[in-house]
């Protein structure tokens, strides 16, 4: 199809109130003549979850899963897809994962990446794009700022799939952030992984993070010039969380020594202990 037989053709699947199982099926089935054909087919599955999915019947539901998991598959055999494919299927991802989370679906994220052992890069990136397509999707700050009547609803759904994702999943996923920074050498991933704790830490148990296992691999990242950046952002993330002040204390005195034992920070004791103060009348 060319440009404008393409536009009409997808604007009428649009309207088309199966235009979206058109469209999966055609992804599903490999009916795609370009990346940029299957793009605009997911901007029409796109549409149909953000309006109508969480409406959906029993069929609709497995046929969108069938969508996921022939992506996963996807990544697998063909894991040099183009980023702007990977990032459209991450928000769609989290558009699925926000509209069956808990209840049609709880163990979405062990189904989908957590039982596959996330033993490859394209996987791992993956995940972690639909970790922080998902925190902007459910952890929306300025719906928590602005509780409109407009926006009660997806606050209130919000809180809920947050609940439920501490009970549920979050110990599970921190510990994939281990093995991942442990483990994937890959500079995306390292900085994505990163990325994500730095989202995430703001409403997860900061237990979980903030403790003598997973603050070293942090900070050891700092040293790091590829991905120092996105180190910062975790680091920061992680002193500006709200804690008890003893908590914090101890966050940050621990920060303080394993930086300095990485020679990232300095003290001069020498400088250190001839300072006096300075009285004035």
């Amino acid at each position: 199809m060319e440009g404008t037989e393409l536009y009409h053709y997808l604007e009428a699947l649009k309207t088309d109130e199966n235009g979206w199982r058109k469209s999966t099926d055609n992804i599903v089935a490999n009916n795609l003549s370009t990346d940029e054909e299957h793009f605009l087919l997911l901007q029409v599955i796109e549409d149909y979850l953000a309006r109508r999915y969480a409406g959906a019947d029993a069929d609709s539901v497995m046929c969108i899963r069938s969508l996921l998991s022939h992506w996963i598959q996807k990544l697998s055999t063909r894991p040099d897809q183009p980023v702007f494919l990977v990032n459209k299927m991450a928000h769609i991802f989290s558009l699925v994962f926000a509209a069956d989370f808990p209840d049609r679906w709880p163990t979405f994220m062990d189904d989908i990446f957590l039982s596959r052992g996330l033993d490859s890069v394209p996987l791992v990136v993956f995940y972690l794009k639909t970790l922080l397509a998902i925190d902007s999707e459910v952890v929306d700050r300025d719906i928590q700022r602005t509780k409109t009547v407009g926006c009660s609803q997806v606050f209130d759904r919000n809180t809920k799939i947050k609940d439920f994702m501490r009970d549920l999943c979050i110990p599970q996923i921190v510990q994939s952030w281990w093995t991942i920074l442990e483990r994937c050498s890959d500079v995306t991933a390292q900085c994505l992984c990163l990325d994500a704790v730095a989202a995430f830490v703001d409403w997860i148990d900061v237990e979980l993070v903030a403790n003598d296992v997973f603050v070293p691999l942090v900070i050891a990242r700092l040293g790091n010039k590829d991905i120092s950046e996105a180190a910062v952002r975790a680091v920061s993330a992680l002193i500006q969380k709200g804690m008890p002040p003893s908590k914090k204390l101890s966050l940050v005195t621990a920060l303080t020594d394993v930086m300095r034992n990485n020679h990232l920070i300095s003290v001069n004791p020498i400088l250190f202990y001839n300072v006096s103060p300075r009285l004035t009348t």
